[in-house]
């Protein structure tokens, strides 16, 4: 329970700063919404690399694979290992997406052009 308020925390936090989440993108949810959603966080948050993102994410969701239903834990490590290597093959393109994002929108809010100095 103290996982699920932890990532909701989060989600929450990202949303405040207009980070947009859209659960697991291009495959479904089933029951690691909440891990995909901090994985976005994570790809639009400039404190993290990705690997320690896409770790992160494969951690939450062994993580729920193992508090599961006895007879569904094997079908949920083989969801969660598909995934995980899902992100890692294909996940650079999102991260760089999300990057870019994330620094124009610094970059916006910066007073004037980048470098300029006031005097």
């Amino acid at each position: 329970m103290a996982y699920r308020t932890r990532i909701n925390r989060w989600i929450a936090k990202g949303r405040r700063l207009g980070y947009k989440f859209d659960g697991c993108t291009g495959v479904p949810d089933l029951n690691i919404r909440s891990c995909c959603d901090r994985h976005d966080f994570d790809y639009q948050n400039l404190t993290k690399t990705r690997w320690q993102a896409d770790a992160k994410f494969g951690r939450c969701m062994l993580y729920k694979a193992r508090t599961g239903p006895i007879h569904k834990r094997v079908w949920a490590v083989l969801v969660a290992a598909t995934y995980w290597t899902g992100v890692r093959l294909f996940g650079h393109f999102y991260w760089r997406k999300k990057q870019n994002q994330t620094l124009g929108k610094i970059l916006q809010n910066v007073d004037g052009p980048v470098g300029s100095e006031r005097l």
